[in-house]
């Protein structure tokens, strides 16, 4: 249960755009049609696959008046300004399509981001590791 003014926090890996980016979109809908407000962020805005950043909330997300962070004032600035430089634009009118019980497809969608992740980690990562 989150309280009224709460903050849900979702790390997905996902894509920003293309195919890829179907799966990070329908995650953004969803929420954006339970919240009232909710923002993505991508940590790097280069790679065709990433790390996407959700936040979602009854309360406006001022994500750019953060002050509540634990980490020096420097670093507390750097890491908001690279958020927002990074901030993933979710679709304006979400659609009737959202992620319930019956309808889920992120298996089906996150499959290609799931290969390429699976190869990116055996290139990555002897065999032996694996195997263990």
């Amino acid at each position: 249960m989150l309280n009224h003014d709460g903050l849900l926090t979702l790390n997905f890996v996902g894509g920003a755009s293309g195919p890829e980016g179907m799966a990070t979109q329908l995650v953004g809908q969803t929420l954006r049609a339970e919240f009232p407000h909710a923002r993505a962020f991508m940590d790097d805005s280069d790679e065709r696959i990433t790390n996407v950043i959700f936040f979602a909330s009854d309360s406006d997300l001022q994500i750019e008046n953060v002050q509540h962070v634990r980490s020096s004032h420097r670093g507390r600035e750097e890491a908001r300004s690279k958020l927002l430089e990074h901030e993933l634009r979710l679709a304006d009118a979400p659609t009737n399509r959202i992620i319930t019980d019956e309808f889920n497809p992120l298996n089906r969608l996150e499959l290609p981001i799931a290969e390429v992740h699976a190869a990116a980690m055996n290139e990555l990562l002897p065999i032996a590791v694996w195997l263990n």
